[in-house]
């Protein structure tokens, strides 16, 4: 039995299993990679994505998956239906979206390369370049309007964080202890 020209014999159950079933994997793969990459520096703590970031892609793509699924599978028999698959189309097409600015999100994590050890940070720079600084060089931490966080050095330049991200909390830390004197490393 065929429905919009696409074969609709498969339970809308088994296709949302096969969905997330999927869906797991390849955030599973994602999240296995983030945790055993190897750091450039030994014994450093690096700032990776945290589980808001994975949460959010899982979902994200989650839903693209079973919205597209049920939109080619199951499609629809109301007399509506060129509409309402319209409308499938439009919710695909934003979930899909939002999927691809999770991953730039985590991408941009990634780039940054921040990893700290006692009073030193090391960060990639807008242009790529790694940085090497003491923490004494930081001039001020702020957020920004939609939640950055943002590092001020005393040069003018600065680094731009995401604070969902694993490690900003010790980053933080290690900066407040470092500037005030609290560690002895």
């Amino acid at each position: 039995m065929t429905q919009n020209g696409v074969m609709s014999h498969l339970p809308a159950y088994l296709v949302g299993a096969l969905v997330a079933y999927f869906t797991s994997v390849g955030v599973d793969i994602l999240v296995n990679r983030d945790r055993y990459a190897k750091s450039d520096r030994h014994n450093w703590q690096r700032i990776v994505p945290g589980a808001k970031h994975w949460i959010s892609l899982a979902g994200l793509l989650f839903l693209t998956a079973t919205l597209f699924c049920l939109r080619t599978i199951v499609g629809s028999a109301r007399e509506d239906a060129a509409h309402q698959l319209q409308v499938m189309n439009g919710m695909v097409l934003l979930m899909a979206a939002c999927s691809i600015g999770c991953l730039w999100q985590i991408r941009r994590i990634h780039r940054a390369n921040v990893c700290f050890r006692y009073s030193m940070l090391s960060y990639s720079n807008r242009a790529g370049i790694e940085r090497l600084r003491p923490m004494t060089e930081v001039a001020a931490i702020s957020q920004d309007a939609p939640g950055k966080l943002i590092i001020m050095f005393v040069d003018d330049e600065s680094l731009t964080l995401d604070p969902d991200a694993k490690g900003i909390t010790e980053l933080c830390f290690m900066i407040d202890a470092t500037k005030f004197h609290y560690l002895t490393a």
